[in-house]
């Protein structure tokens, strides 16, 4: 469901949908992430949105502010075994196209996502 929210770029009904219980982190039948999809749709809002989301917050003074993010998908290496993440949002960013899916190609966007349960 979150990976659609990010589709549509729907950030008030993303954020409903966590709040209400959604993962965040949740992964389609393609191995991505919501913050994944945004990379890879060029999402640039829903991306900073999610982001912001994840990030910890350490110390703020004004408008300046100290935080960090979980590199786990922003990250091109794995962390935990060291080899290249090719889901990873930095990766499909740099590399990664940008897609508009239309017709036909949203109709099979959905039902591959919705095969997985994920969607």
């Amino acid at each position: 469901m979150n990976n659609f929210l990010v589709f549509l770029s729907l950030q008030r009904m993303f954020d409903l949908a966590v709040e209400s219980g959604a993962s965040i982190n949740i992964q389609n039948n393609l191995k991505m992430t919501p913050l994944t999809v945004a990379a890879y749709l060029a999402r640039q809002e829903m991306f900073f949105h999610i982001a912001n989301i994840e990030r910890e917050v350490y110390w703020q003074i004004g408008n300046v502010c100290c935080s960090a993010y979980p590199i786990e998908q922003l990250d091109t290496i794995n962390s935990s075994t060291g080899e290249l993440n090719m889901q990873s949002a930095l990766n499909l960013i740099v590399f990664g196209v940008r897609v508009t899916l239309q017709g036909w190609q949203l109709a099979y966007f959905i039902e591959k996502n919705c095969e997985s349960g994920v969607f």
